[in-house]
């Protein structure tokens, strides 16, 4: 097996389920490629997340594996404790 080198260039397209979120931004960060997709507001529930890179002249077309994220709270906004899980921010007027 050989691995290629540079920069990815085709696109990333986000789902949730089968709902097309649209596509990423492919960018390397790190070292590493990530892409990155800023998400509408999640509905209550589970949501299935994953990802599909078109491929070009040098990489291959991938499938993510599908991220479960559960969504337990209607307020949009979050904040991360020191310690523990994320908790619901306190509703502002």
């Amino acid at each position: 097996m050989t691995t290629a080198t540079g920069v990815p260039s085709g696109t990333v397209e986000f789902y949730d389920s089968t709902i097309d979120l649209g596509p990423g931004t492919l960018a390397v960060t790190g070292g590493s490629d990530v892409a990155t997709l800023v998400a509408p507001p999640l509905a209550l529930g589970d949501h299935g997340y994953s990802a599909v890179y078109s491929g070009d002249g040098t990489f291959n077309q991938s499938n993510s594996s599908v991220v479960i994220v559960s969504a337990a709270s209607a307020l949009g906004r979050w904040r991360l404790p020191a310690r523990g899980p994320p908790r619901p921010a306190r509703r502002t007027p």
